[in-house]
C-alpha cells in the first residue's frame, strides 16, 4: 500500500483508538448469540470475520508505530 503522506503520532492515535471498537463488536456479536437464532456456522463465522478484521487493524496501528519509531516521531 502505498501512503500519500508520512504518518504522524496523532494517525498511530486514530489506530489505537480502532482497535478499541473490538469491545462494542464483540457486544454486538453477544447481543445476537442471545436474542437471534444464529447457527454454529454463523456465529463462527462471524468471529473468524472479527479476528481477520482485527489482525489487519493490529497491523496496520504496528506499521504505523515502526514508521513513527523509524523516523523519531516517538
Amino acid at each position: 500500500m502505498t501512503k500519500m503522506y508520512p504518518h504522524t503520532r496523532f494517525d498511530l492515535e486514530q489506530a489505537i483508538q480502532g482497535c478499541w471498537t473490538i469491545v462494542d463488536d464483540l457486544k454486538i456479536v453477544n447481543e445476537f448469540v442471545l436474542e437471534r437464532d444464529m447457527t454454529k456456522d454463523e456465529i463462527s463465522n462471524t468471529i473468524v470475520g472479527l479476528e481477520f478484521l482485527y489482525r489487519m487493524k493490529f497491523e496496520k496501528m504496528w506499521e504505523i508505530w515502526e514508521e513513527l519509531l523509524k523516523e523519531k516521531q516517538i
